[in-house]
């Protein structure tokens, strides 16, 4: 199962932004830069909720849960992949921030790569949620 989840997170964002390349190859330049304005908005919001999330579990150390997550290990790997998946966010919101500027020639390539970040991080925020989820369910 782990082999698949690590295939998942790997296959999927390039599968993406190989979709992307393909599928809007005679997309004019301005509905690229629409969607590259639309993936910035998105992964700027996410992040932000993914850096008050990560805030507020820190914050909460004495607290009888975080107890249970330190003991387990959790802790440290719902906080690691949390913070991957912010800093998936943050990729994906500076690459969609550089396909405004650039000239029409390069912006087709930019948005793939912003999708295939933007799909990188939220397949790792899918994960990390899921994590969680399991680590609240079995806890007493």
């Amino acid at each position: 199962m782990q082999r698949v989840v690590s295939w998942l997170k790997a296959i999927l964002p390039v599968l993406g932004g190989l979709a992307v390349w393909y599928f809007m190859v005679d997309a004019p330049a301005d509905k690229l830069r629409n969607i590259a304005g639309t993936f910035a908005a998105v992964a700027g919001t996410l992040m932000g909720f993914m850096i008050a999330a990560l805030s507020i579990l820190t914050a909460m150390v004495n607290r009888r849960l975080i107890a249970n997550l330190r003991q387990t290990g959790h802790y440290n790997r719902l906080l690691h992949e949390l913070f991957l998946a912010s800093a998936a966010y943050l990729v994906t919101l500076i690459l969609a921030l550089v396909s405004l500027f650039l000239s029409d020639a390069w912006v087709l390539q930019s948005v793939a790569l912003a999708t295939a970040a933007m799909i990188a991080a939220t397949v790792l925020f899918v994960f990390a949620g899921h994590k969680f989820t399991l680590v609240m369910k079995h806890l007493h």
